[in-house]
C-alpha cells in the first residue's frame, strides 16, 4: 500500500500496531470466558449427529468419568461435574 502511495509508512506501522493490539484484547477476552459445555464439541458442525461423532461423544464422557481429574475441566461449563467423577 506504501509502494501505490495509498498509505504513508507511519499509517501503516499505525494500523498493524491497532491490528496487535485488537487482536491481543480479543485473545485475552476469549480466554478469560469458559469455554461452552463439553457437549457442544460435538453438536455444531452437523445438523444431525452421524453415529461415529455420537460415538466420539460417549467416549469421551466414559474417559473424562475415569481420568476427569486430570484435566482442567473448570474451564468448561458444567466441566466440574467431568472432573468430580
Amino acid at each position: 500500500m506504501t509502494r501505490r502511495g495509498l498509505a504513508k509508512p507511519e499509517d501503516t506501522t499505525r494500523f498493524r500496531e491497532e491490528a496487535r493490539t485488537a487482536v491481543r484484547e480479543s485473545l485475552k477476552n476469549a480466554i478469560e470466558q469458559r469455554k461452552p459445555h463439553i457437549d457442544e464439541l460435538f453438536n455444531d458442525v452437523y445438523d444431525f449427529i452421524p453415529k461415529h461423532i455420537e460415538e466420539q461423544r460417549r467416549e469421551l464422557k466414559d474417559h473424562l468419568k475415569i481420568y476427569g481429574k486430570e484435566y482442567d475441566l473448570d474451564q468448561f461449563k458444567d466441566g466440574e461435574k467431568y472432573a468430580n467423577s
